[in-house]
């Protein structure tokens, strides 16, 4: 089935909860992780990275998950992110209301209707090419320069 992935990162007094929050509401992703019945997340930050901060975020994707959800998370030590906290969340076993990914026999029709189905057999820059018009070349063909002798 489908999997969601997504990153979020954070620094300041709430850093966990609005690194879990920023990662749950990536503008990059167009479902939602809610009904997730997998979730695997890791938490990633410096020294100062606490136990506390590591439960906060694992409430906060908790309560955005099925109930009865299998969670699993790591913990990273890195240096490099200094003040700052990233959570990367991977979840999946969503609900039937997020589809499977195959499209229907009525979706594929609505897809096709108007496309002849000998012209996908053709790159689609020929078959729109007709729409732009067509540039003269910069340089002369090959066959056209003469190398001298």
């Amino acid at each position: 089935g489908p999997a969601w992935m997504s990153v979020g990162r954070a620094r300041g007094q709430n850093r966990a909860v609005d690194a879990a929050k920023a990662a749950l509401n990536s503008p990059l992703l167009d479902v939602s992780i809610n009904g997730s019945k997998g979730v695997l997340f890791n938490v990633c930050g410096g020294a100062n990275l606490t136990l506390f901060e590591c439960n906060e975020a694992a409430e906060v994707i908790a309560s955005a998950v099925d109930p009865e959800a299998n969670i699993i998370f790591g913990v990273v030590f890195n240096e490099t992110l200094g003040e700052d906290l990233q959570i990367t969340i991977i979840a999946t076993g969503f609900t039937a209301q997020y589809g499977a990914g195959v499209p229907t026999e009525a979706e594929l029709r609505r897809l096709l209707r108007g496309v002849a189905e000998d012209s996908l057999d053709v790159p689609s820059f020929l078959r729109h090419s007709s729409r732009y018009p067509t540039a003269s070349p910069v340089a002369p063909h090959p066959s056209e320069t003469r190398m001298p002798r």
